[in-house]
C-alpha cells in the first residue's frame, strides 16, 4: 500500500513538472505568434486602404474599389501608424499592357533584418483609359 502511495505522490509531481514545462514553453511562442497577428493585420489593413482609398481611381466625383491610378504613387506616405505602433511599407504594382508585363515598384527598401508581412490583392488599374488586370503587394514591416 505504501509503494502504490509513493507511486501516485512521484507520477502526480511528473505530471506537475511536465505541465510546468511546457506552460513555459508555450508562453515563449505566445509573444512571436502575437507580433505576427498584429503585422499580418496590419498588412492587410494596409492594402485594402490603399487599394479602396489611397490608390483608387476617382471616376465622377466617386472613387472606384480596387481600381488603381498608378499616378497616385507617387502621392503615397510611405509610414502609417495602426493602434499604437507605426509601420512602414513598399508596395509593387503589377499588370499587363498590350501584352508586356509592367512592374512598379515604389517605397523605401525593405529591411534584411525584420519580420515582414506580404499582401497581395487582385486590382484592375486604369492605364490609358483602360482597366487592365493586376495586382497590388503591400510588403509591411514594424518601424
Amino acid at each position: 500500500m505504501d509503494i502504490v502511495r509513493i507511486f501516485k505522490i512521484v507520477l502526480s509531481f511528473f505530471l506537475v513538472i511536465i505541465f510546468l514545462f511546457l506552460l513555459i514553453s508555450a508562453y515563449r511562442y505566445h509573444k512571436t505568434v502575437l507580433e505576427t497577428s498584429v503585422l499580418i493585420d496590419a498588412s492587410s489593413a494596409i492594402a485594402n486602404g490603399l487599394a479602396t482609398d489611397n490608390l483608387a481611381y476617382i471616376q465622377g466625383m466617386r472613387k472606384r474599389c480596387y481600381v488603381i491610378d498608378p499616378a497616385k504613387i507617387r502621392e503615397l506616405s510611405w509610414e502609417v501608424s495602426l493602434g499604437s505602433e507605426n509601420f512602414q511599407f513598399n508596395i509593387k504594382l503589377a499588370y499587363w499592357r498590350s501584352g508586356q508585363k509592367i512592374e512598379i515598384e515604389a517605397g523605401p527598401q525593405k529591411p534584411n533584418d525584420k519580420q515582414i508581412s506580404v499582401t497581395s490583392l487582385p486590382i484592375a488599374v486604369f492605364d490609358n483609359f483602360r482597366l487592365e488586370a493586376g495586382s497590388l503587394e503591400v510588403r509591411t514591416w514594424r518601424k
